[in-house]
């Protein structure tokens, strides 16, 4: 994965690099490493913050992943602006464009978005 990072910097693939980083932090925190999983959470929400978006996955997964990894990792003010962020993210820029039809889909049926929710209206 480094190797991969380091490649992807280079070519200044920052998407590709933000859903690498996600994907990282998943599979740390399935192999029970949080501190793994906290760095690459780290790396994701500052990619997020200068403005990049994942390019092969919902924007809302990447918050989610790491609100979870910095919450194993011990860091929970970290990890509560991550969820915040999501939140945020989920219903003032996302939300807002998702057509009637469609939004009892994307809030109940889509597992990231209403893992996301879930957690935040449980804080």
């Amino acid at each position: 994965a480094e190797a991969l990072a380091q490649a992807l910097r280079a070519a200044e693939r920052h998407g590709a690099l933000l859903g690498l980083q996600v994907q990282v932090a998943r599979a740390a925190l399935d192999c029970g490493q949080p501190a793994r999983a906290a760095e690459a959470a780290l790396a994701l929400l500052a990619l997020l913050d200068d403005g990049y978006a994942p390019e092969s996955l919902h924007r809302a997964e990447a918050w989610w992943v790491a609100h979870r990894a910095l919450a194993a990792a011990g860091q929970a003010q970290a990890a509560e602006r991550a969820l915040r962020q999501g939140e945020q993210w989920l219903r003032q820029v996302a939300l807002p464009q998702v057509p009637p039809s469609f939004i009892d889909s994307f809030l109940h049926a889509n597992a990231v978005n209403r893992a996301l929710l879930a957690a935040a209206g449980a804080r």
